[in-house]
């Protein structure tokens, strides 16, 4: 049997919480062999609800979904005005030279010809050898920002072969 695309970590009658596993789209996927995707699913419970943020398909994280109109319009309004932090776990490669470094480095979405200002706050947790766990705080909402970012300061994200990282064996 399929993975669910979603575990509610916390419902109310406005809003959902959704811990989306890694590998599940936020949205209907374009490969015609893709598992169910978080929206399609969480519709089959809750026909009106309305992903308000998304996350990419290989990445592990929390979602909200507003239940209504009233509670989206809330919610967007939120993450418009900075209200809402964001927070990310990456394994890098290499070493982190820095404790904290704000990148501020306009970005060029896939699919995309213009770049957008984007800013992402990156805390540095641990240093392994030849590996750092960083905290990543994004204050935009750019297409793959931190896999970017990361990558734009020679840190991308192990396994992230799109922007430079490797898989480890």
């Amino acid at each position: 049997m399929p993975e669910s695309a979603y575990r509610v970590i916390f419902e109310d009658e406005h809003h959902l919480v959704l811990d989306k596993p890694a590998g599940i789209p936020c949205l209907q996927s374009r490969r015609p062999d893709a598992a169910g995707d978080l929206l399609s699913e969480l519709r089959q419970v809750h026909p009106a609800a309305v992903l308000v943020h998304r996350i990419d398909e290989g990445t592990s994280g929390i979602v909200l979904a507003a239940k209504h109109g009233e509670a989206l319009a809330w919610l967007s309004r939120q993450f418009e005005e900075h209200e809402v932090v964001k927070e990310y776990t990456a394994y890098v490669h290499g070493s982190a030279w820095f404790t904290e470094l704000n990148v501020d480095t306009p970005l060029v979405a896939p699919g995309e010809r213009d770049a957008k200002t984007a800013t992402t706050l990156l805390l540095r947790q641990r240093l392994y050898r030849g590996f750092s766990l960083l905290t990543c705080r994004p204050r935009t909402g750019r297409t793959h920002q931190i896999r970017q970012h990361l990558a734009k300061v020679g840190l991308p994200i192990v396994a992230d072969t799109t922007y430079g990282g490797r898989i480890i064996t």
